[in-house]
């Protein structure tokens, strides 16, 4: 440790030498220098692990790709974009080009390349239109049955970052919601067999927009456990509406919104205790936490999905 300090203390010392030679260019750039510039991104999604399903899972995976977007206003504002690729280690462009900016200069980036930093369309599988409960009508078909279809949902936009010198760092934060549901049994002799387990979200949400239209979700099962977990767009979900469905020995059961409404704020993870019986199932509790993002900035209010 009395090493590590002695150098930092000498570095310090040396800094004021280099900017009187007019060296320091390399380190913070000046304006109007086109600098090449390394990116770090924070959390995402899940690490594509089948084994288990936990907290820890939502990391970065070798392959993922993000599209990165560098804003710069000297003599003007340019925007340019670049798709970047996880090694399991580092970010780099996909067609190994180098990565550059123009200072001064902001940066943010969006998960998947196919996204934007307003609008995000879900992966349908299918179409198939029919009425839910008046007036909701489910238009598609969504599914998050594995681990990468449900990493195909998941919808991340980063903070506009200032580009320092040769580095951007970035955090990245998302933007729909999580929803596990943890099921139990009770007054069953022998546990019973539960399937086509659907999440109900909206097809598509806006401000102000209709709500009456949704999608279908066939969330992940985590292996060796009653637990089921989609990613769904934010909003109101009001007392008329059914939450979710699930075949309890083959007899269908919907569960609707546990109280007047529930509003799913994005950016939050919620849990869902969900009681199966003999002759009802039910929702015990809702809890909600920004563990998801970790920190406490997270997305709040409407999310955009295009259509």
């Amino acid at each position: 440790m009395k090493k590590h300090k002695s150098y930092i203390l000498a570095l310090g010392i040396a800094l004021p030498l280099l900017t009187a030679c007019g060296s320091d260019d390399s380190l913070q750039g000046t304006d109007g220098q086109t600098v090449p510039v390394s990116v770090s991104v924070s959390t995402r999604a899940t690490d594509g692990s089948t084994d288990s399903y936990t907290a820890t899972d939502w990391e970065w995976a070798s392959g993922d790709k993000i599209k990165l977007y560098i804003t710069s206003t000297y003599g003007g504002t340019s925007t340019s974009t670049d798709e970047l690729t996880y090694d399991g280690s580092s970010w780099a462009a996909s067609d190994g080009s180098a990565i550059t900016a123009t200072l001064p200069a902001k940066a943010y980036a969006v998960y998947p390349t196919s996204a934007t930093n307003t609008a995000f369309t879900l992966p349908r599988t299918g179409i198939t239109k029919y009425t839910l409960v008046s007036p909701y009508t489910v238009e598609y078909q969504i599914d998050q049955s594995s681990i990468d279809k449900l990493k195909a949902c998941d919808w991340l936009v980063s903070d506009e970052a200032t580009v320092n010198g040769d580095a951007i760092s970035l955090t990245m934060k998302h933007k729909l919601c999580k929803a596990t549901v943890n099921i139990t049994y009770s007054g069953w002799n022998t546990d019973p067999t539960i399937e086509n387990v659907k999440f109900y979200t909206f097809a598509y949400y806006t401000t102000g927009g209709d709500l009456n239209y949704l999608s279908e979700v066939s969330p992940y099962k985590v292996p060796d456990n009653n637990q089921y977990v989609a990613i769904m767009s934010g909003g109101y979900y009001l007392r008329a509406l059914y939450l979710m469905s699930l075949e309890v020995n083959t007899v269908e059961k919907k569960i609707m919104v546990p109280s007047n409404f529930i509003y799913l704020s994005s950016g939050y993870s919620y849990n869902f205790e969900l009681t199966v019986k003999p002759d009802e199932v039910s929702i015990s509790s809702v809890s909600s936490s920004v563990d998801w993002t970790e920190d406490s900035g997270s997305y709040t209010g409407s999310v955009e999905i295009s259509n």
